[in-house]
């Protein structure tokens, strides 16, 4: 919760304004006596770090979680070679040009610092013969080779040989703790095949490979993800205003002021169109009590940034409005990608503070 502060009572403010524009002036004889004082929450909010993860990922004891999840896709053998599909027939020993599988990660995520994790990576053969083996001593080899595009480091590397026959799959781990995962991140797959052995076999544009990487067990110590304007936005409110105020609720008959106060912990920036008014189709137009931009700083190294106001209210177009509606736009001005790491937060806190004199 963001801490009470000190302000000035708003006939303090209102007097002393009241003073300085008297330079020069006869001061008023007759002035109402502003006695009777309301004080009305209407804003208390508070976004957090579970409310900028997106779906897939969550924060526990161990850091930030990311959900299993997976990508399928296919290649053409006609991709990885280029000749392979003119033959109608015995199928000579080729080579598999290579071809990059992404790990690819949840919607909305963008890196992740591992801790801990596992990249899956299936193959299915779904061409018409061994690719391995051809049954007559004539051998292949598919080499997967896990590599970070950003850096051009190579990770970790493997072999496979034996028997690859057609429909069946083959399936290899990657351990990815320590490791910064992003979508840089790939499986290179290339290889030679020793052909069909002399069997005739008829190869087709959808014949080729299908394969599925998936990340398991992953735990993270920090993420970084997309943040919309959405998910730093004021949540619209309503108040019913107090009868004796809402009577009251006229130029001169009342005094109405919004206390603004608003603390950032998200590392971004943003502006905010700030409206009230005592119908919801009313805010951000001329009949608004209240329209107003805010400039939400992005947080530096010695804390959180804050941003706070005392705004009068026009009351001219709310005559006796029994209740108001609150709202603002938000528009990211930083950068829409964060790195989270577990104690980010923003908090809203807007008072209503009114004043009407005796009669």
């Amino acid at each position: 919760m963001l801490p009470r502060t000190d302000h000035m009572s708003l006939w303090k403010l209102l007097a002393t304004m009241l003073l300085v524009g008297a330079a020069g002036c006869d001061i008023p004889t007759a002035l109402p006596s502003w006695t009777t004082e309301w004080d009305l929450l209407v804003v208390d909010q508070k976004i957090g770090t579970a409310d900028l993860l997106p779906t897939g990922v969550r924060a526990d004891a161990r850091g930030f979680v990311i959900d299993s999840f997976g990508a399928t896709g296919s290649i053409r053998l006609g991709e990885v070679c280029a000749l392979c599909t003119c033959f109608d027939g015995p199928i000579p020993g080729l080579t598999i040009a290579p071809h990059d599988w992404p790990v690819r990660l949840p919607p909305g995520l963008t890196e992740a610092q591992l801790r801990s994790g596992r990249a899956r990576l299936v193959l299915v053969n779904e061409i018409g013969f061994d690719l391995l083996d051809d049954g007559q001593g004539g051998l292949g080899w598919l080499d997967v080779v896990l590599i970070d595009r950003y850096t051009d480091t190579q990770i970790d590397r493997r072999r496979l040989t034996g028997t690859f026959a057609p429909g069946d799959s083959l399936a290899l781990e990657f351990d990815l703790a320590g490791r910064r995962l992003h979508s840089g991140l790939v499986a290179r797959v290339s290889g030679q095949t020793p052909g069909s052995g002399g069997c005739s076999v008829k190869l087709t544009e959808r014949s080729g490979f299908t394969a599925r990487v998936e990340l398991r067990d992953v735990v993270a110590s920090t993420v970084d993800v997309v943040v919309g304007d959405a998910s730093l936005a004021l949540a619209p409110r309503s108040l019913e205003l107090p009868a004796a105020l809402a009577r009251r609720l006229r130029p001169g008959d009342a005094r109405v002021a919004l206390d603004v106060e608003i603390e950032n912990l998200v590392p971004t920036s943003a502006e905010l169109d700030l409206s009230v008014a005592a119908a919801a189709d009313a805010l951000f137009t001329k009949a608004a009590a209240l329209h107003t931009p805010l400039i939400l700083r992005s947080p530096t190294a010695a804390g959180a940034a804050d941003a706070r106001g005392l705004y009068l209210l026009e009351l001219e177009g709310i005559p006796e409005a029994t209740r108001l509606h609150f709202a603002a736009r938000t528009r990211i001005t930083g950068s829409p990608i964060v790195r989270l790491k577990g104690d980010e937060w923003l908090e809203y806190r807007l008072r209503l503070r009114a004043e009407v004199p005796i009669r």
